[in-house]
């Protein structure tokens, strides 16, 4: 019989601009133990806010962890929303951090 030893990659979503909504799907990816997750929200009006709201989180962490902040899905038509700020975390100090802020996509 087969059976699922580890999980490689877990993704979880949640386009609610709400930090605790985010927070609530973000745990999920945690509770997983990927190797690598990803978390797919919301492109707000303060970014840093969020990544706040999920460090601690974030630090339980033991694979490497990618956050991706992409237009909500009610306006994937529009040109403009073809954009995704992406982050991952880094260890320092025992310290889990969100860094690398970039940007992927076409502007027009």
């Amino acid at each position: 019989m087969t059976y699922i030893k580890q999980s490689v990659l877990a993704i979880e979503s949640e386009f609610s601009t709400n930090s605790h909504e985010a927070l609530k799907d973000f745990n999920k990816l945690v509770v997983t133990g990927a190797e690598t997750g990803l978390f797919i929200g919301p492109i707000s009006r303060d970014p840093p806010a969020l990544l706040i709201a999920l460090s601690g989180a974030a630090a339980q962490c033991n694979g490497q962890l990618l956050v991706a902040l992409i237009a909500h899905p009610g306006r994937w038509k529009r040109a403009d929303s073809l954009t995704a700020r992406v982050w991952h975390r880094i260890e320092t100090a025992g310290t889990s951090l969100m860094t690398n802020d970039r940007v992927h996509g076409r502007h027009q």
